[in-house]
């Protein structure tokens, strides 16, 4: 039994308004939706003396009027009915015609259960919006682990700012927030204009071309930002070729300012795709940690970058090489703890099998031609092969270890020209980074000993050389297909491995 705390007399409580504790057992009970939330309900009024949060002496407080406008984007903005409470709404709007409990003929009764309801609906909100739906992420491919909130911490603030100025203590990180705005968006583009597909009947436009389809291109530009001034001119001028650059870099091609059939394909995309997109994005957002904090590294896989962030600020970026789709890079987090220097090569057994062998039994000399060494037969069959460092060797000058189940790693390359390609799904798995001599620098900052000078000739010594971190760097390896930058820019991404097309199932097919 929940005892109340009796140092806390009635001019020292919350409100004038108390609950009893057997009533919240009894509701909880008999609500099927709350009964997972039992344990948060009694911690959190247990810590308020059972006083009332949403209603007051007054009638209902501020912090209901700006919950139900949260519930209310949810619905509206978000399109999510999956904690839609039919019972919330009437019960609210009748309460609000009553300024007091105590007004003649209203049964307090009615007031605790707008209070229980009201507080049930904040758990299952906050389980939804902060942690996000419930669902078997590894399925979706994904192995970082999912952040954890406190509802009843949460709840609280709430209640203390009256609901206001939630973004300053709601657990969402900066990415989540700006794709919100720009669902608001993208909803209103939705509603106010057509979105037809525009035809495209020669093999490109660019500047001085004259035609229908130019105008439509325009309107089409100035929906999404990318135009900021409309005209109804035909002619292909310096400000569609302007905006057409900008619409290329977001959506992840050469910023050309031609029109061809890549920039068509993603211009007739449906706005509809689109806003799905956005929510796909703001679910995964949803898992990440609120803030950053420290230096890390985070790779979006269908971006192809690598961003590397020193005390929590983006400091720059770089191309990177993911794996292809039937070599997926799997998505997950772990920590740098040491480099390897002119690494040697442990050749993967599916490349052994597919590659190496194959290519040992056409050409004798296959082996010593690679600089590769055998380092286990199984009768006369090689199970372990290595290549040794040089400039051959497909590991570069150096490899950034995060032990892992899943074998991946970072790591230079002997193929540079793979970064001059604006699709860049050509690996087994493991990431190739463009700039791994700015990467070592990063990683051993905290190691003087190591300048820029003596990690290239580490690079390059043919020397295989490791080095332990003083401090661990953490790695998230991520998939995002839609985010939104520091300039208030939308970017979009193909979906790589079909993650996307995974998560469109779980979120918008509605049970049977």
């Amino acid at each position: 039994m929940i005892v109340a705390d009796t140092s806390i007399t009635f001019d020292l409580a919350f409100n004038q308004l108390f609950l009893d504790s057997a009533d919240i057992e009894a509701y909880v009970e008999m609500n099927p939706n709350f009964t997972s939330f039992r344990d948060s309900y009694f911690d959190f009024y247990k810590e308020r003396n059972f006083s009332y949060a949403w209603l007051d002496e007054d009638g209902m407080g501020e912090q209901a009027a700006n919950f139900m406008n949260l519930l209310d984007n949810l619905l509206e903005e978000q399109r999510d009915s999956s904690i839609y409470e039919k019972r919330l709404r009437p019960l609210y709007d009748s309460l609000q015609l009553i300024p007091s409990p105590w007004t003649k003929n209203v049964t307090i009764e009615k007031f605790t259960e707008a209070e229980l309801l009201l507080t049930g609906q904040f758990f299952r909100y906050a389980t939804k919006v902060y942690a996000g739906a419930d669902m078997d992420v590894t399925q979706l491919g994904w192995f970082i682990p999912r952040k954890k909130i406190i509802l009843t911490n949460v709840l609280d603030s709430l209640i203390q700012n009256k609901g206001r100025a939630i973004e300053q203590y709601e657990p969402l990180n900066k990415h989540y927030r700006r794709l919100e705005k720009m669902l608001v968006r993208y909803n209103e583009i939705e509603k106010n204009g057509r979105w037809d597909s525009i035809a495209f009947r020669q093999k490109s436009y660019q500047l001085g071309d004259s035609s229908e389809v130019i105008l439509q291109i325009k309107n089409r530009l100035f929906a999404t930002g990318d135009l900021p001034a409309m005209d109804s001119s035909l002619i292909f001028d310096s400000s569609l070729h302007k905006a057409i650059q900008q619409f290329q870099k977001r959506h992840g091609w050469t910023a050309s300012g031609k029109v061809n059939s890549s920039l068509m394909n993603d211009l007739n995309t449906p706005i509809t795709e689109k806003i799905k997109k956005i929510l796909i994005n703001m679910e995964r957002a949803r898992w990440m940690p609120a803030e950053f904090s420290g230096d890390f590294i985070l790779v979006n896989i269908p971006e192809f970058k690598l961003h590397v962030y020193e005390d929590g600020t983006h400091a720059y970026d770089m191309p990177v090489v993911v794996g292809k789709q039937a070599d997926n890079t799997v998505i997950f987090n772990g920590n740098i703890s040491y480099l390897v220097f002119s690494p040697s090569w442990h050749v993967p057994p599916g490349i052994l099998k597919k590659e190496v062998l194959p290519g040992i039994q056409k050409d004798p000399n296959y082996l010593s031609k690679h600089n590769m060494v055998v380092e286990k037969y199984q009768g006369n069959t090689p199970i372990a092969v290595r290549q040794v460092p040089g400039k051959n060797n497909p590991l570069g000058g150096v490899k950034f270890m995060f032990p892992n189940s899943h074998n991946i790693y970072l790591h230079d390359t002997n193929n540079k020209n793979a970064f001059k390609q604006d699709k860049r799904s050509l690996s087994h798995g493991c990431i190739r980074v463009s700039d791994p001599e700015k990467l070592a620098v990063f990683a051993l900052k905290d190691q003087p000993n190591f300048t820029l000078d003596s990690i290239r000739t580490s690079m390059k010594s043919g020397k295989e050389q490791y080095v332990t971190l003083k401090r661990k760097i953490p790695v998230l390896i991520t998939y995002f297909t839609a985010w939104v930058d520091s300039e208030g820019l939308l970017h979009i991404r193909n979906d790589l491995y079909g993650h996307d097309e995974k998560m469109a199932q779980k979120l918008f097919t509605k049970p049977e």
